[in-house]
C-alpha cells in the first residue's frame, strides 16, 4: 500500500505545482486526475496484452473517478499521451479525441442545406 500512497502524494504534489493558486477543491479533483492517468500509463506499459490490443485497436483504457457519496462516475477518457506511451502514431486515437469541426461555409444556414433553406423561404 505504501506505493499507491506514493502515487497519490506524487499527484498531488504535481497538482499543487500546476494549480498553485488553485482551491483545495480544485488542486484535489486535478491530482485525482492525474493519479488516474498514471494508473492508466501504468497498466498499459506493464501489461503485454494490454499494450498489443491498444496498439491493434481492439482495446480502449479508459480512465474514471467513481464517486461513492453520489453514485455517479466520472468518465476521463483515453490517456491524453497514448502515443507517447505506446511508441505509435494512432490515427484512429487521433480521430476520436479531436474537436469536430464542420465543413460548412460560414455563409451557410447552421445545418441546413441550400435547397433547405430555399424551401423554407417558399
Amino acid at each position: 500500500i505504501g506505493k499507491v500512497l506514493d502515487d497519490i502524494v506524487d499527484a498531488a504534489k504535481q497538482a499543487i505545482k500546476e494549480m498553485p493558486d488553485g482551491t483545495l477543491e480544485e488542486q484535489v479533483k486535478l491530482a485525482t486526475k492525474i493519479n488516474v492517468f498514471n494508473s492508466v500509463k501504468r497498466i498499459i506499459e506493464f501489461s503485454d496484452s494490454i499494450k498489443e490490443g491498444v496498439l491493434s485497436g481492439a482495446v480502449q483504457v479508459h480512465g474514471s473517478v467513481y464517486d461513492i457519496n453520489t453514485g455517479k462516475v466520472e468518465f476521463y477518457g483515453e490517456h491524453p499521451e497514448l502515443e507517447k506511451i505506446v511508441g505509435k502514431e494512432m490515427p484512429v486515437y487521433q480521430f476520436r479525441n479531436s474537436e469536430y469541426t464542420s465543413r460548412v461555409s460560414s455563409s451557410a444556414s447552421h445545418g441546413r442545406s441550400a435547397i433547405a433553406r430555399a424551401s423554407l423561404q417558399r
